[in-house]
């Protein structure tokens, strides 16, 4: 898939899917599962491991933990937080569902 490709597919510009490859463009975690679905890829696939004695899946656990800290203080509705819940879970671990 061509990079103006995957940019029409998330609703970015194709500057911007550059940026992001380079690194000049950190994207938020909500547009690292939009390129992993587009992608047909693990969300653990997009995320570099810059520490060697860190493994992907341990980053990512460390930051669904953060993001369900968040969440948790966070002044939403029930309905929504357990949305929010569920999102990050699927943003987290897609192949678990």
């Amino acid at each position: 898939m061509s990079q103006g490709d995957l940019a029409l597919k998330i609703n970015l510009s194709r500057t911007s899917v550059v940026n992001i490859e380079q690194g000049r463009q950190h994207p938020s975690l909500y547009l690292l599962w939009q390129i992993s679905e587009a992608l047909k890829v693990s969300i653990f696939d997009l995320i570099p491991v810059n520490h060697a004695n860190t493994s992907a899946s341990e980053l990512l656990s460390q930051t669904s933990k953060n993001i369900l800290q968040i969440i948790d203080r966070s002044a939403v509705s029930e309905s929504s937080l357990e949305k929010l819940k569920n999102l990050t879970q699927k943003i987290i671990a897609p192949d678990h569902e």
